[in-house]
């Protein structure tokens, strides 16, 4: 276990572009980046220096994509009440399915949740089998704002500046309260971790007992402005250092994060040239 306020090793992956704002950027679970610039409405993934884009549904214009979220190895997106897959196909394809289109008595919520009477699901999800229970009252959620879902429990963060350490609590049988000055990242069920970035430190939550564990640094010289993903041990991150603004990487501490063998990774073995390089040029 790291100590309180250990420093990061960051390092640069590649340049942020200098649209940052117009650019979304999400991490699945094989370690591919999708890049979405709402500016032109393109979706793309970085391979091997290559840019490879995908070929959107027919009418999606322009900003027309409201919603996305990463799941396993692909990421699914929502437009017009209509849910489609996207999946990367080494090396110069991505993959675009149609899922569903929304039930009438869907309505979307902010990252890439949906909403349905009193439960809510991702939009990866078949509504048929259910989603989960909000059962925070009314005067609860003035205060709290729905940030996403974790292992079958909502996630609230409550927003404050008036303490430098986070807390969490439970709240009913299905949700999780965060109170802290940051932002959240909990994409993954395969993890109990939830992290949270701080401008220049990193939080992270072990959502199996409710405690934090040591808080880290990005050092004096980072600024992060918010968290791709994290893939077996390694988190992404956008950013500026010293400045400029990059898309960073850094190896987690141990205990910090769920790590698993290349092999498991769509065949590709750990000492194989291939699987090095697919693993390096795809993040």
């Amino acid at each position: 276990m790291a100590n309180e306020g250990s420093v990061l090793t960051l390092t640069n992956k590649s340049s942020w572009p200098n649209n940052s704002l117009d650019t979304l950027i999400f991490q699945v679970d094989d370690g591919t980046i999708f890049y979405y610039c709402t500016k032109n409405g393109r979706l793309h993934v970085k391979w091997q220096e290559r840019t490879i884009h995908a070929h959107l549904p027919v009418g999606f214009g322009l900003k027309l994509i409201s919603s996305f979220y990463p799941h396993e190895n692909s990421l699914y997106f929502e437009g017009n009440r209509k849910i489609y897959r996207a999946f990367f196909v080494p090396p110069d394809a991505i993959s675009i399915s149609y899922v569903r289109d929304l039930l009438e008595s869907e309505k979307p919520q902010r990252n890439g949740l949906c909403r349905r009477e009193k439960y809510v699901h991702r939009i990866c999800d078949d509504p048929a089998r259910g989603g989960i229970l909000v059962d925070v009252s009314e005067q609860e959620s003035l205060q709290l704002r729905l940030e996403g879902l974790h292992r079958r429990k909502t996630l609230y963060n409550q927003f404050t500046y008036e303490t430098f350490y986070p807390s969490a609590r439970k709240m009913g049988e299905n949700a999780i309260s965060i109170m802290c000055s940051g932002t959240l990242y909990s994409h993954r069920d395969s993890s109990p971790f939830i992290y949270i970035s701080c401008g220049r430190n990193l939080f992270t939550l072990d959502t199996r007992t409710l405690t934090f564990l040591p808080y880290l640094s990005f050092g004096a010289d980072a600024l992060i402005h918010s968290i791709v993903g994290v893939y077996n041990g390694v988190i992404t991150l956008t950013g500026k250092m010293k400045g400029v603004k990059e898309i960073m990487t850094a190896e987690l501490p141990d205990g910090y994060a769920i790590r698993m063998g290349c092999s498991i990774l769509r065949g590709i073995g750990n000492n194989s040239a291939e699987g090095k390089s697919r693993t390096e040029n795809r993040c």
